[in-house]
């Protein structure tokens, strides 16, 4: 009776449930990566039940194979550490969500920075922003600082530009930009644009410019908001100082002063 129950569980595992596991998910689960885990998870579990209930119909006593397959098991963990270690990690990652397939990520830790292609049992590939794929052990993915920058509905812009030391062409470089920020289109009134001298450098005064931006325009109002703001600064007659670099050769000097002295 046990041999025909195992090779029903298996044969109906193989044939039907399997497919009847992923119907059910779909009805509950919406990510790809959870579902696919679950269904290798239940498959493995009846799998296993079945090879068991075969086992003991032909009389080999599953109690010494569990005992056998501990010390089996066991060796294989010491062996197999970061596999296991990958595996667990995938599975909080899948149940906590800190991160999408879509996202665009920052793993502080190591500065890669990119968008998740996928998140599976093993690994998360991100796709970096060169268009290379980095595959990341969960491991590593999980214990890592994870900057979602896809997660927010806002972002903030900084940019820093430098003008001249001059008092009035600070007053209106200050005055321009915030004319200018709040023209534009994708800068968020709420919270309201900032504009203000943040430091003083070798060569310049530092303006600081922190906007509001949404997300998904994000990336596009930084390519191109530095041009607008050299743009606007030019036509308001406001130039960007550069810092220059005199050099001066003793050597030359030094020949020449000879050649003086030769020649009186």
């Amino acid at each position: 009776m046990d041999l025909v129950i195992g090779i029903a569980i298996i044969v109906l595992t193989r044939t039907y449930l399997h497919k009847k596991v992923v119907e059910v998910l779909a009805r509950y689960v919406t990510s790809e990566d959870v579902m696919f885990m679950v269904q290798w998870v239940s498959a493995a579990v009846l799998y296993l039940i079945g090879f068991a209930l075969i086992l003991t119909a032909f009389g080999i006593s599953i109690s010494s194979l569990l005992v056998a397959g501990g010390f089996i098991t066991l060796a294989i963990s010491f062996a197999a550490q970061t596999t296991i270690s990958n595996a667990i990690s995938g599975i909080f990652l899948l149940m906590e969500k800190p991160v999408k397939i879509g996202d665009l990520v920052i793993i502080k830790d190591s500065g890669v920075g990119g968008v998740v292609k996928s998140i599976s049992i093993l690994s998360t590939t991100v796709r970096l922003w060169n268009g290379e794929l980095a595959r990341i052990p969960n491991s590593k993915f999980f214990e890592s600082v994870i900057i979602n920058q896809s997660g927010p509905l806002v972002r903030r812009l900084e940019v820093e530009v430098g003008v001249p030391y001059d008092l009035d062409k600070v007053k209106r470089a200050v005055e321009a930009l915030k004319r200018f920020l709040d023209k534009e289109k994708y800068i968020l009134k709420v919270p309201e644009p900032e504009v203000f001298v943040k430091d003083f450098g070798d060569s310049a005064i530092i303006i600081r410019i922190n906007a509001w931006v949404p997300t998904k325009k994000w990336y596009e109002v930084y390519k191109e908001i530095r041009m607008k703001i050299y743009e606007k600064l030019v036509s308001e007659g406001v130039d960007i100082p550069y810092t220059t670099i005199t050099v001066i050769d003793r050597r030359s000097s030094s020949t020449s002063g000879a050649s003086q002295s030769e020649g009186s």
